[in-house]
């Protein structure tokens, strides 16, 4: 398993809570596209994504992306692009994955468990994997977020296809 830990949960609210899927398991990985099919297109569109590394560093990118999730592997594209894209990971190097979101107030954060949050409620998502050096990486997917940097905070706002007719 990894030995480092995520920077995601500095930038999620405190009380956030978190699902899990495992990414290595079939059923997991058949649980994992079902939850971003429940979400539908727009549960698969961000405004910002970054790699983090066990050797400390975190790579940003403001760029908007589309994650598509396949049998064989999952994919980071530009928003409804068809034959281009960013980043591919092979189905056999995930690892697992992390979905933190707003916990509802009525529910204690001890029995989350099953609870399945709304595409408004999310915040981000870890994605852990192994990159073709086998060197475990996490690709986070932002969806709302504050991230501090040497350079300042970066503020991250949910993505809106709108913003595509604007130009962003």
């Amino acid at each position: 398993m990894t030995t480092f830990t995520t920077r995601t949960e500095s930038i999620v609210p405190v009380d956030s809570g978190f699902m899990e899927f495992n990414l290595e398991d079939a059923l997991g990985y058949q649980e994992w596209r079902g939850f971003f099919a429940e979400l539908g297109v727009k549960g698969c569109l961000f405004n910002a994504y970054f790699l983090q590394s066990s050797a400390g560093t975190a790579r940003i990118s403001m760029t908007p992306v589309q994650i598509h999730l396949f049998p064989h592997a999952i994919y980071l594209s530009p928003p409804f692009e068809q034959q281009e894209y960013y980043l591919e990971i092979v189905r056999g190097a995930l690892l697992r994955a992390t979905v933190y979101f707003q916990a509802p107030g009525s529910v204690p954060a001890t029995v989350l468990d099953g609870h399945k949050p709304n595409r408004e409620d999310l915040y981000a998502i870890d994605v852990w994997h192994r990159d073709d050096n086998g060197q475990d990486v996490i690709l986070t997917l932002v969806y709302e977020a504050t991230i501090p940097t040497d350079r300042g905070d970066y503020q991250i706002r949910r993505f809106d296809s709108e913003q595509l007719q604007q130009g962003t």
